[in-house]
């Protein structure tokens, strides 16, 4: 795997904004209070109708490390505007920030030292406190949050890299990775969001890590476009399951659009990265990318009667180690009883 290891790392911070006054002044202060300052901020905002370029331009003014603020004349969106900010980086490794966040002192520490001690690692997360609008700690941490388990972070410690295609849990509010793979990774596929894209990506040039320390706050309110999920207990999963069954004039819908919705958007990944230069490990990593896209395409493309579906599972053997690999025998289950018009795409 190619790998950058500078002798000093050069660390550049890129936030976004857009109508971000409310909050916005304590990120700041966090980034502030770092016990390694970032050699440069850059902000993107996204043509903000409140105070929050106000307050960036006075951060700048006072701020001990150069700050560089670009003011969007039209929405680009968070995706785009990130993308933005990350291009215009300049330092070897890069950090991204959320402006409704807030940073522990040794966020910036942590990250980079990760990054120099193992120079295999292209890209690093961390786990993160959870905070409400009034930056009081909330139950339960980022990571558990959006469905981080033990098991999935066994299987990624184990290289299994098939986890970042098929689960979000990776936030990049906690993001730090090397420069170099801005080029090999973006322009982010469609239908990506960019964090997600990077954990996508990086594992075919790259080692991803991931830190167990909460290096950040993540706030949960009512105005942020991507938060955490509430856990939902065994019992309520079970519950929400039956109910799904029972319902049959949403589960059948929901179920087969999830698929189709999964297929679709690993196919991108597989087509970017087609034509790339990758090494062996990065080129394995892909062809389990493939395996997992026809999987799924395969189901997204059962028969619409269930008895067809039947033979069409049952006479390929192979089919039940991978619902047991890949989803559970259950999902094996409402393939075959829940209504299903194919929808043929792959």
């Amino acid at each position: 795997m190619r790998t950058e290891t500078p002798p000093h790392a050069r660390i550049s911070v890129a936030l976004c904004t857009y109508n971000g006054e409310r909050f916005l002044p304590e990120q700041l202060d966090s980034i502030l209070n770092q016990t390694r300052l970032p050699d440069e901020l850059i902000v993107c905002d996204d043509n903000s109708s409140d105070n929050t370029l106000i307050l960036l331009r006075a951060f700048a003014e006072q701020a001990p490390f150069p700050v560089t603020v670009m003011e969007n004349k039209s929405k680009l969106g968070s995706t785009q505007n990130f993308l933005q900010a990350i291009h215009l980086c300049s330092g070897t490794l890069i950090a991204l920030a959320d402006q409704d966040d807030l940073w522990h002192a040794s966020r910036l520490q942590h990250s980079e030292k990760l990054l120099l001690e193992h120079p295999e690692v292209g890209m690093t997360f961390s786990d993160g406190t959870l905070i409400d609008d009034q930056s009081k700690p909330l139950p339960g941490n980022l990571w558990t949050s959006f469905g981080f388990s033990d098991i999935i972070q066994q299987r990624l410690a184990a290289k299994d890299y098939l986890v970042c295609v098929q689960l979000r849990f990776v936030t990049g509010a906690t993001v730090m990775f090397r420069t170099f793979l801005r080029d090999l990774c973006f322009p982010v596929g469609e239908g990506w969001i960019h964090d997600e894209w990077l954990a996508a990506s990086v594992p075919l040039f790259s080692e991803l890590y991931p830190l167990k320390q909460n290096l950040i706050c993540y706030r949960l309110h009512a105005s942020q476009q991507v938060g955490s999920t509430q856990q939902i207990s065994a019992i309520g999963r079970l519950k929400l399951s039956l109910h799904m069954f029972l319902d049959a004039g949403c589960a059948h819908e929901k179920h087969w659009n999830e698929i189709h919705k999964a297929a679709t958007l690993i196919q991108v990944v597989c087509t970017r990265f087609a034509e790339a230069q990758l090494e062996s490990q990065g080129s394995d990593r892909l062809s389990a990318y493939r395996q997992f896209a026809n999987y799924l395409a395969f189901r997204s493309n059962l028969p619409a009667k269930r008895t067809q579906r039947a033979v069409s599972i049952f006479r390929k053997r192979k089919l039940y180690a991978q619902y047991s690999n890949y989803s559970g025998l259950g999902s094996m289950l409402k393939d075959l009883l829940l209504a299903h018009a194919p929808l043929r795409y792959l």
